[in-house]
């Protein structure tokens, strides 16, 4: 049978006609290593320099222990339908987004989603990876930067430097044009703060459950999403544990592993929530419906128009949380206390993005420095003295000498002390 199939192919390539192998259209599948895991293989044609060219890919696809032959043969399909010169738009739908969505909470899947929908695939969508340059990318955000949001733009930067990575992960594109990407400068944003008395005025605009929302925002410096989330079995004694936050109107995981934290209450404020307390899983600040607040919805119905009674503007939960980083210092806070208050994974966010310098306390700095530089001008010896009295010496180590006959020594060590 083999010397009849060889025969066959001889006869067949003396016409003219080739038969690739089957492996070599199909791809194929091997098991390596001592763990015994799936090897995908396959040819490959590009396209480099005017000429096609066939070059061998593999991939480890997974342990054969995890994964049988069956699931590792539908991975290998997937591998072979993709297009020798795959454009962005295919390789985000079908490579990137099914790889790397599965790890994200649904907030951040919703936000990935508009901004590579939104922005990224219309302006690159149709272009070939390997034929994007760094200069196209970066005009692009140049000129994205003009119109929207210092945090879009990074937004966009990010995920252009994670596309291309794991496009040259799965040898898909053969350099990383991202790479290099610099934001473009742009003003710093401003991030306002209330001072204590426009707090006190807040607070005296509101009442009931959405005034205990509103001071409980203010001390703790907690999110929306997790204030809306709370339940009474969250509420222990002088101590409420952050274990949940709601999204969308579903309540679920903390934002991160930071994020799940103890923070403490004023006693008063403790002692109020406790005088209304409900069941254990009932949530603390309901909406009528007995269902988890939007953060939409309270700022536009109760917290702005709070705000706009008291002559405050526009008020926000940042804003709140951002007080609480810059008038806590004052009172004898570390970064370190304030970043676990607030529930920050790093203390650069805390004491970069959310402490704002104070101009009061800026000001007495400057002028408690100035003063300490003037008192010890004042107890200092005066210099024109000072220098007399070397002076002298020196001219009467001059005359004198030492003893010892160096009176050249005697002479450079008084202009030494002079000039000191």
């Amino acid at each position: 049978m083999k010397f009849e199939s060889n025969a066959l192919g001889a006869r067949l390539r003396g016409q003219g006609i080739h038969m690739p192998r089957k492996r070599a259209r199909r791809g194929w599948l091997r098991l390596s290593g001592r763990q015994l895991k799936w090897q995908a293989h396959w040819m490959e044609t590009i396209e480099r320099d005017g000429k096609k060219l066939r070059r061998h890919r593999s991939r480890i696809l997974g342990e054969q222990a995890a994964m049988p032959r069956w699931q590792a043969e539908r991975e290998l399909e997937r591998l072979l339908a993709a297009p020798a010169q795959s454009t962005l738009a295919w390789f985000v739908r079908e490579r990137f987004w099914p790889m790397l969505s599965a790890s994200w909470r649904d907030s951040t899947r919703e936000t990935n989603h508009y901004l590579l929908e939104r922005h990224l695939l219309p302006a690159f969508g149709e272009k070939r990876l390997d034929a994007i340059t760094g200069f196209e990318l970066q005009s692009w955000l140049n000129q994205l930067a003009k119109s929207r949001s210092g945090s879009i733009v990074a937004h966009c930067r990010g995920f252009l430097r994670r596309i291309y990575e794991e496009a040259q992960e799965l040898e898909m594109a053969r350099r990383n044009p991202a790479r290099r990407l610099r934001l473009p400068a742009r003003p710093s944003p401003a991030r306002p703060v209330l001072r204590p008395e426009e707090m006190a005025r807040l607070l005296e605009e509101l009442a009931g459950q959405e005034r205990q929302l509103i001071e409980l925002a203010i001390v703790t410096a907690m999110r929306p999403s997790e204030i809306f989330a709370l339940r009474w079995r969250h509420l222990r004694g002088g101590e409420m544990m952050i274990e949940e936050r709601v999204w969308r109107g579903k309540i679920g995981a903390t934002k991160s592993r930071c994020s799940r934290r103890q923070v403490w209450l004023p006693q008063d404020l403790a002692l109020a929530l406790e005088a209304r307390r409900g069941q254990q899983d009932g949530l603390i600040f309901p909406s009528k419906n007995a269902t988890p607040i939007h953060r939409e919805n309270f700022v536009t119905r109760s917290l702005q128009p709070a705000a706009t009674r008291a002559g405050l503007g526009k008020v926000n939960f940042q804003m709140l949380r951002r007080s609480l980083a810059t008038w806590a210092p004052g009172l004898g806070a570390s970064v370190k206390d304030l970043q676990a208050q607030l529930g920050h994974a790093s203390p650069q966010v805390t004491a970069g993005v959310y402490m704002q310098p104070v101009t009061e306390s800026v000001a007495r700095m400057v002028q408690r420095y100035h003063e300490a530089i003037c008192t010890s001008l004042r107890t200092r010896p005066k210099v024109e003295d000072s220098a007399m009295e070397i002076l002298s010496a020196s001219r009467e180590r001059d005359l004198v000498g030492a003893g010892d006959g160096d009176r050249t020594r005697d002479i450079k060590l008084g202009k030494l002390a002079f000039y000191r």
